[in-house]
């Protein structure tokens, strides 16, 4: 598969959101419930300033076919903060292709170990890609626990 991948800016917020909410409400179905998916939602609802400073400061990255945004990702310090594709385009390399150039962002750094807080659903990705679960985390989002992992991998 064929796309593109450049530095976010805080023009493509309305994009990257939309995303969001698509891959969080379509993809995580299968791990996480209606409610915690609607509390996963709210939580990051309404916290616009956030989403921007997050995609002016860390090294935010799109992956893009066109103007169709197919996923993101983001890592700051060493800890991958964002990780999200398309659910259309999931298991066709876009995740992996924002992971690599992730990693190299990292390296460049100094940063000899990534950490990350993954989902129930992004686990079995990260694993694929020689991460290692440290240990499991309760996220309380209003009254719904969402379930999640610390995970890290050590880069050569």
């Amino acid at each position: 598969m064929n796309f593109k991948i450049r530095r976010a800016t805080a023009s493509d917020i309305d994009l990257v959101q939309e995303l969001f909410r698509l891959t969080v409400s379509t993809l995580c179905q299968k791990d996480y419930t209606d409610d915690q998916i609607a509390a996963w939602l709210a939580a990051a609802q309404g916290n616009l300033p956030q989403w921007i400073r997050k995609l002016d400061q860390q090294y935010f990255l799109l992956a893009t076919d066109g103007p169709q945004l197919l996923g993101f990702g983001s890592v700051d310090e060493g800890y991958i903060d964002f990780m999200y594709a398309h659910a259309d385009y999931a298991g066709r390399g876009v995740a992996s292709g924002i992971l690599r150039e992730l990693e190299s962002e990292a390296s460049r750094n100094g940063h000899q170990v990534l950490h990350s807080d993954v989902s129930i659903t992004a686990r079995p990705f990260f694993e694929k890609k020689g991460f290692k679960v440290l240990h499991a985390n309760e996220n309380i989002r209003g009254e719904e626990n969402l379930v999640n992992y610390r995970m890290e991998k050590h880069l050569s």
